[in-house]
């Protein structure tokens, strides 16, 4: 497993001082939110320099209501399996990224993901993009706020005890030029030990973020195809 990244656990230390010290928690309720996992309810935060948040929705419950688009041929992946990829076409969720065709996509609002079929005892890689607006354009704490956030619902879907991050990545290159956060983890889903790699950046007043899982044995076969779907994320035209 990988050691949890200093740099991240001081900022962590850091906004939980700063929320405490604030006394001023406000809850989270419907809107633009960054994504989670399940249908956990979405962890407060501080109520100064930060816009209360709406509630994220689940990782399982994510949609894209027009995905249509000409599949174009790819090379096949590390594992050997040929993918095809189409490209997200309904612009009202604000960006658009390249998905496998051969992928599931699952209902949700706010959010963009996309499961690889498997059978019943497998765990499916899985991808999921979000854009959130916030009240004004987002400083670099307000971004690591939401990121931690984020970052902490996806932590709580998993078997906690073996959950650990990898290093928190600054100034990580997303969506073109833009940088932001970004941080990979290691976890048990049941008995099958899972990996995963977020990022985050803000354009304007929205915050973008692209999550990625597999299974540990599949995670670097995949990751051709994980390197494909982030760096496709662009704003929708």
């Amino acid at each position: 497993m990988i050691r949890i990244d200093r740099t991240w656990r001081k900022l962590a230390a850091l906004l939980a001082a700063l929320a405490l010290a604030l006394g001023a928690l406000t809850g989270c309720s419907g809107g633009n939110e960054a994504p989670a996992p399940t249908a956990t309810p979405a962890p407060t935060e501080a109520a100064v320099n930060v816009p209360a948040q709406p509630t994220v929705p689940p990782v399982e419950a994510l949609i894209v209501t027009d995905a249509t688009a000409a599949p174009t041929a790819t090379p096949a992946p590390a594992d050997g399996t040929a993918l095809t990829f189409a490209r997200l076409t309904d612009a009202s969720f604000g960006f658009t990224f390249e998905y496998p065709t051969q992928w599931t996509n699952l209902p949700g609002r706010y959010t963009v993901c996309f499961r690889e079929p498997v059978g019943e005892d497998d765990f499916p890689a899985r991808v999921a993009v979000t854009r959130k607006e916030t009240a004004h354009t987002p400083s670099a704490r307000t971004l690591l706020q939401q990121f931690y956030n984020y970052a902490e619902q996806i932590r709580a879907q998993y078997d906690e005890s073996t959950f650990e991050y990898g290093e928190l990545t600054e100034n990580a290159a997303f969506m073109g030029e833009t940088t932001g956060y970004a941080i990979t983890y290691l976890a048990y889903s049941g008995d099958i030990e899972v990996e995963g790699y977020m990022i985050c950046c803000a354009i304007g007043r929205a915050i973008y973020a692209f999550h990625f899982c597999a299974s540990y044995d599949d995670y670097q076969a995949m990751a051709s195809v994980m390197t494909r779907m982030r760096d496709s994320v662009a704003l929708a035209e």
